[in-house]
């Protein structure tokens, strides 16, 4: 190639990953002319060209995959292993033509059809089933029927006997498909397999996927979140502390660069110091090329008085090196830290572990206990890891208080998520299935981890400081730790702030997302899985049913990081450890969940219309109390106050199923309160509009004028609309009914919308009471 020229890769060669073509389709071969799009790898920029001469390839980089579009010479291409001598005969070709019939219905860049068979049964439905590389899906013969869809990272296990295949996702749920010969089933069974479980990482579909949407400006952004701050400060009623827990201004925001370390420590007002100076923190950099600790971040907060010599040897007598680090700290000085256990069975000690607790335990000024272990096991477990050479924190070696947890391994709460799955998918309504719920043990899990996180609260706000570990420091201790901190802080019970969370406590502090979740392993038995991760989110959820003012997020952008961390679409949760995630560039190859999150057309779904930002009346409602800081339980949680997640375990249950009495009252508050702020918007139209004050003001002067003393404008009345949240009832403080002349008003002079805002209050309130209650 010439100096200068453009190189094209298509598709994804193996032998070049850091080098890719996203977005290869077919255009307009159906209006008599071809077109093919693709993205320049050097720009980042769309690029439509119509005729094959303009691409040049280096040969030496181009592999064959799948149903991939090759160039083997100037006139010869090569699609699914088979040669053709002109591209009049690749556009032919049967896969093609049904990659756009897929596109014209819901084709994700970077998909590819791999397989489509005819005369399927799937789950008693006849119809054809399509094999991309990112999902399967069936299609109807019955055309009110949509598309039935599994993503290929949801399977967990493959089965083929004879003329029928099964498939078995992460919920134990069972999809079956019904072919019409064996040799059928053969070749469905073959490409799933081959599709699903993928030895490499990069061959998994997130390195696939970039959609067009990833390619805002960085200035663009910019722009939005400037809007956005002054769009809101124009307004007299929107706090300035009110901003601080709401997540508008960072939509479209990019999510690779949602969380930075040291400014969400400036955040929370660390104090820093230098080498030797006790009472305050610094940031060590020994592990910048994952070498002291591989499973932990390339850098991370310790005691300023430490050595960086001290920092080794503590690590060292740390399991997998994953000594005690900072993860937050209240306004009173009190830490939550985190770690691995300690080597200390039957008879180890280190000084240098001990003089390192004693140097975090004297950055808390408090008269209080300075420091306590808690420990996320169960007194049993942590003895018999002494046995193997771990334990916990000697009182009459460290001088420190021990607490224990009680929270399961995860061969329990695997034991219990397959049990409650299973019993979910063949839901029967009696007495039995209620005991199974119970006997599985799945809602005492749950209650202990939010007993343990309460403790830490607690003990935090008290002014003592805790160190948070299990084993390995990385399934129950992040569970303990972020659920901690999202209860002290508000910041966190934002969107954007509950993101910024799972980046610290979960990707950065090395939580084996891949290993625990299994996506992509053939070894379906494998030991080493668990839900951890899901099982946090099934603890944010019972938080978000006690406190539901205090979320800026709804049930539903739960439910979107749960199926999305398995999905392997986007590149969050796909590796172990930041390491991992560094050697994969997967900030660069790959596109960020929070990303799809903040997009505008995605973010208000994930909105909670309930929530009530601290120090401040609500953004977008301007009624209520604000949420308390710091959220809590008074007393220890029981069993009796943990519910089963049904969006999460019923997701497969046909029948109209609720499990969860008051769910549907809150539902109509919800739907109450969301009728309640449209009114809000438009009289906020009207109210920033002169020409509709002039119209209200001659309205209340006729009114008046006729006698009607008592009479208040329609603009008074939404305005003493109140929902009581906490007691989950809807309570109206109404006028009495406005007397208005309907002559008053020209139809050009109202704002759109504007009949709904004119109705008096009686029928108003018998409106909500008909429809709401």
């Amino acid at each position: 190639m010439e100096q200068g020229a453009k190189e094209y890769f298509i598709g994804i060669p193996d032998t070049y990953p850091s080098k890719r073509l996203e977005h290869l389709w077919l255009i307009d071969y159906w209006q008599s002319h071809v077109k093919i799009k693709f993205r320049d790898v050097a720009s980042n920029e769309l690029v439509v060209i119509s005729e094959l001469s303009e691409i040049e390839v280096n040969h030496q980089y181009i592999t064959p995959c799948g149903n991939d579009l090759v160039r083997c010479n100037e006139n010869t291409f090569q699609i699914g292993g088979n040669l053709v001598s002109t591209f009049e005969d690749v556009v032919s070709d049967d896969s093609v033509n049904f990659e756009y019939e897929l596109s014209t219905h819901d084709y994700l860049p970077g998909e590819k059809i791999m397989l489509k068979e005819q005369g399927i049964c799937y789950n008693d439905m006849e119809g054809y089933v399509l094999v991309s590389n990112y999902r399967i899906l069936f299609k109807s013969n019955d055309k009110f029927v949509q598309y039935e869809i599994i993503t290929l990272g949801y399977i967990m296990k493959i089965e083929r006997k004879a003329k029928k295949v099964h498939l078995q996702g992460w919920d134990y749920y069972i999809s079956k498909i019904k072919c019409t010969e064996r040799e059928q089933g053969k070749r469905i069974e073959n490409i799933i397999m081959n599709m699903a479980y993928r030895d490499r990482i990069t061959d998994l579909f997130a390195f696939s996927y970039y959609p067009e949407w990833c390619y805002i400006n960085e200035q663009e952004r910019k722009l939005q979140k400037l809007n956005w701050i002054v769009e809101k400060h124009i307004n007299e009623k929107y706090a300035e502390s009110s901003l601080l827990f709401v997540s508008d201004y960072n939509i479209n925001m990019d999510g690779m660069k949602i969380f930075n370390m040291i400014k969400d420590f400036d955040r929370i007002g660390i104090q820093w110091g230098n080498y030797g100076e006790r009472g305050r923190w610094r940031i060590c950099n020994i592990n910048k090329d994952y070498e002291e600790c591989p499973t932990y971040p390339n850098k991370f907060v310790v005691p300023a008085s430490v050595s960086d010599d001290m920092v080794r040897e503590c690590a060292s007598f740390r399991k997998r090196r994953r000594l005690p680090v900072l993860c937050w700290q209240h306004k009173n000085q009190a830490s939550i830290n985190r770690s691995s256990q300690p080597k200390i069975g039957l008879s180890n000690r280190c000084e240098d572990d001990i003089k390192y607790l004693y140097e975090m335990k004297m950055t808390n000024p408090n008269d209080s206990d300075g420091l306590r272990v808690l420990d996320s096991r169960p007194w049993a477990n942590a003895e018999a890891n002494r046995a193997r050479g771990g334990g916990y924190e000697l009182f009459d070696q460290y001088n420190i208080e021990v607490g224990f947890h009680n929270i399961a391994n995860i061969h329990s709460v695997r034991s219990a998520y397959s049990i409650v799955h299973s019993l979910c998918n063949g839901y029967k309504h009696d007495k039995s299935w209620y005991t199974e719920l119970g006997n599985s043990q799945l809602l005492y899990h749950v209650k202990c981890i939010l007993n343990g996180a309460n403790d830490v609260v607690k003990l935090v706000e008290g002014g003592t400081s805790v160190l948070i570990h299990c084993s390995d420091g990385w399934d129950r201790t992040s569970q303990v730790s972020s659920l901690a901190q999202l209860m002290l802080d508000p910041h966190y019970r934002t969107i954007t702030g509950f993101c910024e969370l799972i980046e610290k406590e979960w990707i950065s502090f090395g939580h084996r997302f891949r290993t625990r979740l299994g996506f992509s392993d053939i070894n379906y038995s494998d030991t080493n899985r668990s839900p951890i991760f899901p099982q946090f989110l099934d603890c944010v959820f019972q938080l978000l049913r006690h406190f539901p003012t205090s979320f800026e997020f709804n049930e539903e952008f739960l439910i979107v990081i749960l199926n999305e961390s398995y999905n392997c679409k986007f590149g969050t949760f796909l590796c172990d450890n930041d390491k991992n995630r560094n050697h994969y560039k997967i900030k660069t190859e790959t596109t960020s969940l929070w990303s799809f999150i903040h997009r505008r057309d995605n973010f208000y779904n994930y909105k909670n219309p309930l929530y009530m930002p601290p120090h401040g009346v609500s953004i977008m409602t301007h009624f209520g109390t604000p949420s308390q800081i710091v959220i809590k339980f008074e007393e220890s949680v029981g069993v009796k106050d943990i519910v089963l997640w049904e969006k999460f375990f019923m997701r497969n249950v046909k029948s109209n199923v609720n499990l969860s009495q008051g769910d549907t009252l809150l539902n109509r508050v919800v739907e109450m309160k969301t009728i309640i702020e449209m009114f809000m918007m438009q009289m906020q139209e009207i109210n920033n509009n002169e020409k509709y004050q002039c119209i209200i003001e001659d309205l209340k002067n006729k009114l008046y004028a006729e006698g009607n003393e008592g009479i208040q404008p329609f603009t008074d009345l939404i305005m003493n609309i109140s929902v009581l949240d906490t007691n989950q009832r809807l309570s109206l403080a109404v006028s009495p009914e406005p007397v208005y002349r309907e002559d008053l008003f020209s139809q050009d002079d109202l704002p759109e919308h504007s009949e709904s805002i004119m109705v008096n209050s009686r029928d108003l309130t018998q409106f909500i009471i008909d429809e709401y209650l």
